[in-house]
């Protein structure tokens, strides 16, 4: 079977859309944008469009000057496009729609800011300026709101417009073009949580769950044997070993998932910039974790 190591980019490359989730802090828009530099690296034309419901999440500026194009999923401002788009005339959306009032029905009104975001998303895919997109989705709660927004406005209009438009948002989301990938830590309580959202999004949407990415794993250091190192550091390889082998126990629990697995580790970098080009080198030419390619497809 397939190295997980080597499949991950291929995969990326081989997708229109790709969504990146899991519990806050683990990393995962750093994953995102270190993907987009890879993948644009292979010669794909990418656009990163970060969506977070509560915070902005826009990427440093030196990643768009290289050749990353960026779509900031504001809702107002995904509605006022998407209004002016279908119906094409702005001056009544000013009228209408520009107000105070009419904002606050949208972002308060269950499921619509979700399904205008995913409206704009599958804009940008169907647009073909580019070759993929990468969306950063909010953590782990949000995200499954998300698509399950979608679902539920289709349900309440079973017909007309509505339901037309949503369909075909749902239909690209269940495609072999869309993969979502979760992103955890060798932690348990990230990993505990990344299952629980693989279930919860499957209930939701029978979608293609890609890649179980395991971020910040200890480098690997061959200190088993006597006298590795100085006797002053010998507390320091046992702490080292000690926690290894925790990070293995959980490792063995992220693959209760049935994805496939794909350790990334920590690297030792002061600055973002420096850290997401290491991630970007990392996943372009990856040592890591082999487990079987499996999973939900």
């Amino acid at each position: 079977m397939p190295d997980v190591s080597t499949a991950y980019l291929d995969d990326c490359l081989r997708r229109k859309v790709l969504f990146f989730t899991g519990k806050g802090g683990v990393g995962k828009s750093t994953l995102a944008w270190a993907t987009a530099l890879a993948c644009q690296r292979a010669g794909a034309r990418v656009v990163l469009a970060s969506w977070a419901a509560f915070t902005e999440t826009a990427p440093p500026e030196w990643i768009m000057g290289n050749g990353v194009a960026w779509e900031r999923l504001d809702t107002l401002t995904c509605f006022k496009e998407y209004v002016v788009k279908h119906f094409k005339v702005e001056p009544l959306f000013n009228l209408v729609f520009d107000n105070r009032i009419f904002k606050s029905f949208v972002l308060a009104a269950p499921g619509l800011a979700e399904t205008i975001v995913a409206g704009k998303i599958w804009d940008l895919v169907n647009a073909r300026t580019q070759d993929l997109v990468i969306v950063d989705l909010p953590a782990s709660g949000h995200a499954v709101s998300f698509f399950d927004s979608t679902v539920g406005v289709q349900k309440i209009f079973p017909v007309g417009f509505v339901h037309d438009q949503t369909s075909k948002i749902l239909e690209l989301w269940k495609s072999k073009e869309c993969r979502i990938d979760l992103v955890g830590l060798p932690e348990e309580m990230p990993i505990t949580e990344s299952l629980e959202l693989k279930d919860k999004l499957l209930k939701v949407l029978k979608m293609n769950l890609g890649f179980f990415l395991i971020n910040r794993c200890l480098p690997e250091f061959n200190l088993s044997q006597p006298g590795t190192v100085p006797p002053e550091l010998e507390l320091a390889r046992r702490q080292y070993e000690t926690r290894r082998a925790e990070e293995a126990g959980f490792l063995e629990l992220a693959r209760k998932a049935e994805l496939p697995l794909l350790t990334i580790p920590q690297f030792a970098e002061k600055t973002l910039e420096g850290l997401i080009l290491q991630l970007r080198d990392h996943l372009s030419h990856p040592q890591s974790d082999t487990s079987p390619l499996g999973g939900t497809r």
